[in-house]
């Protein structure tokens, strides 16, 4: 079974392994999961489906095993010995008689191997379209397609792949657009029917999301839309007596108890993802209300993770980007190579904004003076209240943001 929230994570991780290793490997599992995204998981509407069967035929991996006898015959005597040396392929198999194609034993290979063995899974690709496909779930969860926006948007500079872009661009406006009343989210579409109201995670995920959105292009609705998002979780979720959100909104269906969990499981709990978001959005603003409904809220949760650390991840790693992240403002006219440069740096150290002709920061914003000093392409690198000088080369910002990281505190 192949799952929407499975590959978005994934998706995230590998991009973070490419970009502080420059492995290959992790440029081309992260692509691999964009194409299965684009070629099995995109609906006509624009955003993803939720999942694939593992069974077809009545058969558990009947789609996806492959037998040697198989490959002999789409790739030939020589590929197909070659193929089955790297992928672990044999006549009695790997997996209940057959196999499953894995390169746990053979790992990387130097570009000219993977160009050869990339055409042959292309012909092994096509073979495999013949069969009968798995069943797809093809209703539409806001909170998964919000972990997979934000994990194409976040992706998409750190592998240089600015088409992930708009893919995730398609999925949020179908989302942000049909799947909500009022600014309130529903939480499954298929078929023009609705479940309404949502969960406290898909308005966490995709209020992450949309954040997110604004800091890769700036546009301002994305910014608007985590606000009122924001905005829902507190009215509708928050329960002060725990300082936790719960599962479902107080104006949903009565329950005898109305769930409160805390812990991350497949997917990470919506406190620790509003929890990011609200940190988020307090280095993108910086503003003083902003910065202490982070610090309030992380401060209840923190106390509620400290019990049971590694349920509660998403909440920690929040608390790091409070405690440790940097904000990078970038300003003035052509500062396109910069702001690129800053969307580089992975997203688990930084926010970043650029300030575009006619945005004001706000009046406590520690970069406000210096962000006015000047027309020129520029970026300030902030931690907390302190700022670094201007800076206006792309190698520069790097080195400034890990003096920066070095020294962030509280």
């Amino acid at each position: 079974e192949k799952m929407l929230y499975d590959n978005a994570q994934l998706l995230e991780l590998y991009a973070l392994g490419y970009a502080e290793t420059g492995r290959a490997l992790f440029r081309n599992a992260a692509e691999g999961i964009v194409a299965w995204l684009e070629r099995e998981m995109t609906i006509p509407e624009g955003a993803f489906a939720s999942s694939l069967d593992a069974d077809s035929e009545g058969e558990e991996g009947r789609f996806y095993v492959w037998s040697l006898a198989e490959i002999l015959e789409v790739l030939g005597e020589a590929d197909a010995a070659f193929f089955a040396k790297v992928y672990d392929i044999s006549e009695h198999g790997n997996w209940e008689e057959t196999n499953i194609p894995n390169r746990l034993i053979s790992g990387e290979a130097p570009p000219e191997i993977e160009e050869r063995l990339a055409s042959m899974r292309a012909k092994l690709l096509e073979r495999r379209a013949s069969r009968v496909r798995p069943g797809l779930d093809d209703k539409i969860l806001a909170d998964w397609n919000g972990l997979m926006i934000a994990a194409l948007v976040r992706a998409s500079p750190l592998l240089d792949r600015p088409d992930w872009m708009g893919l995730a661009q398609r999925a949020y406006r179908f989302v942000a657009g049909s799947m909500s009343r009022d600014r309130v989210l529903g939480h499954s579409w298929r078929g023009g029917s609705l479940i309404f109201p949502g969960f406290a995670l898909d308005h966490a995920a995709m209020m992450r999301a949309a954040l997110a959105l604004y800091e890769a292009t700036g546009e301002p609705s994305c910014l608007r839309d985590a606000g009122a998002w924001r905005d829902v979780l507190l009215d509708q979720f928050m329960v002060e007596e725990t300082g936790s959100l719960a599962m479902t909104a107080k104006d949903a269906d009565p329950l005898v108890v109305r769930p409160q969990p805390t812990h991350d499981d497949a997917v990470p709990n919506a406190n620790g993802v509003f929890a990011e978001a609200l940190v988020r959005l307090a280095q993108i603003t910086e503003t003083g209300e902003d910065h202490q409904r982070a610090s309030e809220i992380l401060t209840r949760l923190v106390g509620i993770a400290r019990a049971a650390p590694l349920g509660h991840v998403s909440i920690l790693n929040a608390l790091d980007l409070h405690l440790r992240g940097v904000s990078i403002l970038v300003t003035g006219q052509g500062a396109e190579a910069l702001f690129d440069a800053a969307l580089r740096i992975p997203y688990l150290d930084r926010s970043a904004r650029w300030l575009r002709p006619g945005e004001v920061l706000d009046e406590n914003h520690p970069a406000k003076a210096l962000a006015a000093s000047t027309g020129e392409a520029q970026a300030l690198v902030c931690a907390g209240m302190r700022c670094s000088l201007p800076v206006g080369d792309v190698d520069v910002l790097g080195a400034q943001v890990r003096e920066m990281l070095g020294s962030a505190g509280p």
